[in-house]
């Protein structure tokens, strides 16, 4: 099985994020969800929730995980590949770490358009990966713009991982997107 990786899954001895969750949560998407967006929002809300009575400004906290929060599991909803596969999302906060985790598994056209964003990530800043994006998106029908992770990288000054499992079935991926913050972040914004 081949693996690519990028971003903070390329740091093999960061232990922090091989923690156990705080809270998970695997589900089959069930194809209601792809048609009523907002469940996904309930999920991330209550996930953020939880997470912020760690933090002395809860409300401002709740803000930023609910909207990162969702963006990863709106992407890991809407790539999935058999809407009766698991997807998964962690959340794990450790000493001044919080980490937010979505696995999912998709096929070869979306992990394809997958890597030439990651590509574009090493090669591109975010902010010219935006303006770019904003472009193709208006001048093009398309669904999936990527404007969602570049603005978390952009706004949120998150830390992206991307990692890409090639399992044994033909045209099938196991993948895993994390974006981590520090405390410190999610209390400047």
């Amino acid at each position: 099985m081949q693996e690519e990786v990028f971003g903070i899954y390329d740091n093999k001895s960061n232990t922090k994020t091989e923690m156990t969750p705080d809270l998970s949560l695997d589900f089959v998407v069930p194809l209601e969800l792809i048609e009523n967006w907002k469940k996904c929002s309930l999920v991330s809300n209550f996930f953020a929730n939880y997470q912020s009575f760690n933090f002395m400004d809860q409300e401002r906290v709740v803000l930023i995980l609910s909207t990162v929060i969702n963006e990863l599991l709106e992407n890991a909803v809407k790539f999935t590949s058999d809407k009766n596969k698991l997807v998964s999302i962690a959340l794990k906060h450790f000493d001044s770490t919080v980490s937010v985790e979505t696995v999912n598994l998709s096929n070869t056209e979306n992990v394809t358009k997958l890597k030439d964003m990651i590509h574009k990530l090493r090669t591109t800043d975010p902010e010219s990966l935006i303006l770019e994006q904003i472009v193709k998106a208006a001048n093009t029908n398309l669904n999936e713009s990527g404007l969602g992770i570049l603005s978390l990288l952009r706004d949120f000054k998150a830390n992206l991982g991307i990692k890409i499992i090639e399992k044994p079935d033909p045209d099938l991926y196991e993948v895993f997107t994390k974006v981590v913050f520090t405390d410190e972040a999610l209390k400047m914004y």
